[in-house]
């Protein structure tokens, strides 16, 4: 079941940056909100139906910050991977956000004082030597995808600091539970991003057939 689970996950997300082109009249903010929006309410449907909406409150109630922050990093990992997708291409997009491990291994070590074996520090890097190496050749052939790999980056930076954070926190709480909250913070971010830059979300029905990848 896990592995039938890891499988569909990574289809799902693999396939996210090829279906945001397929929407090149939609803009990133209101792709990702929409995404989350409606994992939101499918998540919530399935709570209500396993009659576990309490503990939606009682995560809430017992947690209070760390569930928000995750929510919030959640939102500008969206945002800002999204938006790199509409700005290089759909591989840089794909590699950078990729970074996720070896960033959250780099956090762990400096925030957790995490020994890294020397299998996990040569991963590093060759992790940053792969992305010095894409990066400079961005530079030399002034081919305009450095702010799109650049937001791809940062969105696994987002990520990262999210798995950090929410590591003791994912033991404690069903994943489930954990989600829709997550999801929910996540979209409220996004909207409140939207505001000064665009106004709000604007979700037209073509975006509805896209949004649960």
């Amino acid at each position: 079941m896990a592995l039938i689970a890891g499988v569909v996950a990574g289809f799902s997300f693999g396939s996210a940056a090829i279906l945001i082109r397929f929407l090149p009249h939609v803009d990133s903010n209101s792709i990702a909100f929409t995404r989350l929006f409606i994992g939101f309410w499918i998540l919530l449907l399935i709570l209500h139906f396993r009659k576990r909406i309490k503990q939606l409150y009682e995560l809430i109630k017992e947690y209070r910050l760390r569930p928000i922050v995750m929510g919030v990093l959640l939102g500008l990992h969206f945002i800002f991977f999204t938006a790199s997708v509409k700005h290089t291409t759909v591989l840089h997009a794909t590699i950078f956000v990729n970074t996720v491990p070896i960033q959250a291994l780099v956090l762990s070590i400096l925030i957790y004082r995490l020994k890294p074996s020397r299998r996990e520090l040569l991963a590093v890097v060759l992790g940053f030597t792969g992305i010095l190496i894409i990066a400079l050749t961005e530079f030399a052939t002034l081919s305009g995808n450095i702010i799109g790999d650049l937001e791809a980056l940062l969105a696994a930076t987002f990520i990262a600091i999210y798995l950090n954070i929410g590591a003791n926190l994912r033991k404690k709480v069903d994943a489930e539970v954990l989600m829709v909250s997550n999801f929910m913070l996540g979209y409220i971010t996004i909207f409140i991003y939207s505001l000064p830059i665009q106004g709000g979300i604007h979700v037209p029905l073509e975006l509805l057939r896209f949004s649960y990848f």
